[in-house]
């Protein structure tokens, strides 16, 4: 017989339901989140398994231990930072619901992290890499490749943005590209002739990449 879900199990199935369905959250915001908070049940788990049956009673002392033990972890700074959002998130949602009285992670505060200046590539290290996989042997995954970097190149757009394009976004005639930003706002980008042609390339080979994945 299967075991019965937690009463924390079930709120985070509500939770990202929630999330997906209500707030529109992409796939991967979605799974980051639940990648954050089942950490954050396996914690409960180990050290206040009262609390998975009653999550109720989780205080700002809980949301410190689990914080805490991520510190002892080694995880970075910016890693703790999106799973304390992710608690906020979820523990606001809670609180909506009547299921909490107050957002314990809301009075959780990290230490400030030393700024850090992005690096970058300078523009002939970016010819360099676009040269190399225009000349790499034409195979289906290289072909990707290349369409990938041009389109990267072209249109400086977000990884993110990048993995959620569909085919009808893009319009190669007119050389535009319409993508889902921040907070679900489209906005229209245009590309040139190099991007073009390296998406006619691949759109001919994409169904020999689709045999064995449902999206490429």
């Amino acid at each position: 017989m299967e075991e019965e879900k937690k009463e924390i199990n079930k709120l985070v199935d509500k939770f990202l339901d929630y999330m997906k369905i209500q707030r529109g959250a992409s796939p991967f915001t979605t799974n980051a989140y639940h990648n954050d908070l089942t950490q954050f049940v396996e914690f409960l788990e180990g050290e206040s398994p009262d609390l998975l049956d009653n999550p109720g009673n989780i205080d700002i002392v809980t949301v410190r231990g689990f914080m805490a033990s991520l510190r002892r972890s080694g995880y970075k700074p910016t890693s703790l930072e999106r799973k304390i959002a992710a608690l906020r998130k979820f523990f606001s949602f809670l609180h909506r619901n009547a299921k909490l009285e107050l957002n314990p992670a809301k009075y959780v505060f990290l230490p400030k992290k030393t700024k850090k200046v992005p690096g970058f590539l300078e523009p002939s290290q970016v010819k360099q890499i676009i040269e190399h996989a225009r000349k790499e042997k034409a195979t289906p995954f290289s072909i990707r490749n290349a369409a990938i970097l041009e389109l990267f190149y072209a249109t400086g757009i977000r990884l993110r943005e990048l993995c959620n394009i569909r085919l009808e976004n893009i319009n190669i005639a007119s050389g535009q590209l319409k993508v889902l930003g921040k907070g679900g706002k489209e906005r229209i980008i245009f590309f040139g002739i190099p991007a073009k042609r390296a998406l006619q390339r691949y759109l001919k080979v994409r169904n020999q990449l689709l045999r064995n994945k449902p999206e490429c």
